[in-house]
């Protein structure tokens, strides 16, 4: 079936998804890092960042 929509093959649709999953990671990963930074700055300024 989605062979026939998009002209590939189910290990192209394998490859395509594991692709988009490494990339969704990555981004993942570079969030965690900005979040991680802003929580350093924002204890060293004496806020809480986990404060309600």
């Amino acid at each position: 079936m989605w062979e026939q929509r998009h002209g590939g093959t189910a290990c192209g649709a394998i490859a395509h998804t594991q692709e988009q999953l490494q990339q969704v990671q990555q981004q993942a990963e570079a969030k965690r890092e900005r979040d991680e930074k802003l929580a350093e700055r924002l204890r060293s300024l004496g806020i809480d960042p986990n404060a309600p």
